[in-house]
């Protein structure tokens, strides 16, 4: 007879729980409609029901990896959704060790839905560029092993923690609650301030909801970077002081553990996050700035000519100026589209040509302008030359194309512009760009290698944060909690403040790159050492002090 006293949720979750092998009927189920799916789109793609023109279509132009690419995609997409469901049984009816693998299993999935994705946009880019930079192979593939751990690692967290011991897991739980709270509360705050900011521009530019989840959605990745230390310093604040007043951090002492040993959870948590951190700030976080203020300004009507729904990707220079000091030449162009190619040609382009005293002998005239990766040659179609050492009066000279064998390339003149700002570029960028832009002075270069080393030196704050906060947090006495508080937000206000004044030193080559983008770590690394053993030999500053002084009168 059921029980009357529980809810219809109760019941129904009760039910979900006790019936047997739903997961497997669900999986089975969503496997029958995935091989179906696959055998529907095989047969509209490769029989005669679909005619060869349209399979050429999909195919691209008769390229059978992006027809593969392409139809692996649907897969994932069709596989998401039938076996969804499987998936959510899996997590609400397993137990222990039970839930690993739907969780690695599903972790799997998307690693492959991404890396489908990944190969079939940028691989050849990676390689070839239409923009003319130097390829930075080593980091793509460090892209692709960087994001690739970060995507399969769920399912390794999940079985460390169903191994793990129950004190262990009961310091994950108690510090996963209130980090996840001060985590979606943080995100939550700054969406809504933005959201109060940039409203109205969005209501102008009739933005639908769609448009507006897409824009905090690409934003995601630049968020967490920013409060994901915060968000982990505060749940360590909050539960380890609990666990303290509550004698908990006592008992486990008492029983044997050592306070590295009690710690060890949270520090290999500390570690997981940095690899988050470290896969979001290696490319998404840095586009993500760019990619806003492009929808920024679309919705605020400033981008002409383009799609007003933020269909197509605002990419693009407008109005670069750019000197060639190599070949004494000044470009002027009015428009350099990031997807340069036959179809989105650069516009309204003029050329000065200089003598070595700097004076102007001849210019060049065209309104769209191509470059060729293969020939590396410039285009001009129709050209006007000008040419000023024929007296006073210049010569002008119109033809229907001119072909240029000229050094520079479109991404050294995109780099004067505000597009390659260096905290616009993720790491392949970065290193596209100091390689491409080698024969610049080092004061130029220096905003960019800054930046470099930030991208891998940031993410381990989350590490660092666990080495100084989690002493901090841990106390023996009710008179120190307030005190370990204090001191921790002091310590991550002046970690804040020290990394922004090291990165504008190194930005102005006032100290080396290595140092403004890992100085900071050094420290914090340093000081998390020294107060973890003191806290591990329940001792305080006041007494390492104190001995100090000892020490040196008896001397």
């Amino acid at each position: 007879m059921p029980n009357v006293t529980k809810g219809l949720p109760s019941r129904v979750l009760e039910a979900v729980r006790s019936a047997p092998n739903l997961t497997l009927i669900a999986a089975l189920g969503g496997l029958t409609v995935l091989i179906v799916i696959v055998f529907q789109l095989a047969r509209f793609y490769l029989s005669g029901e679909a005619g060869w023109e349209q399979v050429e279509l999909i195919r691209g132009s008769g390229n059978d990896a992006d027809f593969v690419a392409d139809f692996l995609l649907l897969l994932f997409k069709a596989g998401s959704w039938v076996l969804a469901p499987a998936f959510v049984l899996a997590l609400i009816r397993g137990r222990g060790l039970g839930v690993v693998l739907p969780v690695a299993l599903a972790s799997l999935f998307i690693w492959g839905w991404w890396l489908t994705s990944e190969l079939q946009t940028n691989f050849r880019a990676a390689f070839s560029s239409n923009l003319g930079e130097t390829p930075s192979i080593d980091a793509y593939y460090g892209k692709l092993v960087i994001i690739s751990l970060m995507l399969l690692s769920p399912g390794l967290v999940t079985w460390l923690y169903q191994r793990a011991s129950i004190l262990d897991r009961h310091v994950v739980r108690s510090f996963l609650t209130p980090f996840f709270l001060c985590f979606l509360g943080l995100m939550t705050l700054i969406i809504i301030m933005d959201l109060l900011n940039n409203g109205r521009d969005f209501v102008d530019a009739k933005f639908s909801f769609l448009d507006v989840l897409k824009f905090y959605g690409i934003q995601v990745p630049k968020i967490l970077i920013e409060i994901i230390d915060i968000s982990l310093l505060l749940a360590l604040l909050h539960s380890l002081s609990r666990m303290s007043r509550y004698n908990e951090i006592i008992s486990m002492v008492s029983c044997g553990r050592s306070l590295f040993r009690i710690l060890l959870p949270l520090i290999l948590l500390g570690m997981h996050l940095t690899l988050v951190a470290m896969a979001c700030n290696y490319q998404w976080a840095p586009q993500a700035e760019r990619r806003k203020e492009d929808m920024l300004k679309l919705a605020e009507g400033q981008e002409k000519g383009r799609d007003r729904r933020g269909n197509k990707d605002l990419s693009g220079a407008k109005n670069v100026l750019f000197p060639s000091r190599t070949q004494q030449r000044l470009w002027f162009c009015k428009y350099i589209p990031l997807d340069h190619d036959k179809d989105h040609p650069i516009q309204g382009v003029r050329v000065y040509q200089k003598d070595k005293y700097f004076n102007t002998i001849s210019s060049i005239y065209a309104d769209k302008v191509w470059w060729s990766p293969r020939t590396r040659t410039w285009k001009f179609r129709p050209a006007y030359t000008i040419d000023y050492t024929q007296g006073d009066d210049p010569v002008m000279t119109a033809t229907p194309e001119m072909v240029k064998e000229w050094s520079e390339t479109p991404w050294q003149v995109l780099s004067a512009s505000d597009k390659i700002r260096p905290e616009y570029l993720g790491v392949q960028e970065l290193s596209s760009y100091l390689k491409t832009n080698s024969s610049k002075p080092e004061v130029e270069l220096a905003p960019y290698r800054t930046h470099w080393q930030d991208r891998f030196g940031l993410p381990f704050r989350c590490l660092l944060v666990v080495l100084y906060g989690a002493p901090l947090g841990i106390v023996f006495s009710r008179r120190g909690i307030l005190g370990g508080v204090a001191g921790a937000v002091f310590i991550f206000v002046a970690m804040r403040f020290l990394n922004i004044l090291s990165l504008k030193f190194g930005e102005g080559f006032q100290i080396p790159a290595l140092v403004a983008g890992w100085g900071t770590n050094a420290i914090l690394a340093v000081v998390g050492g020294l107060l973890l053993w003191l806290r591990s030999t329940n001792r305080s500053l006041g007494d390492l002090w104190t001995g100090f002084w000892r020490r040196k009168s008896k001397a």
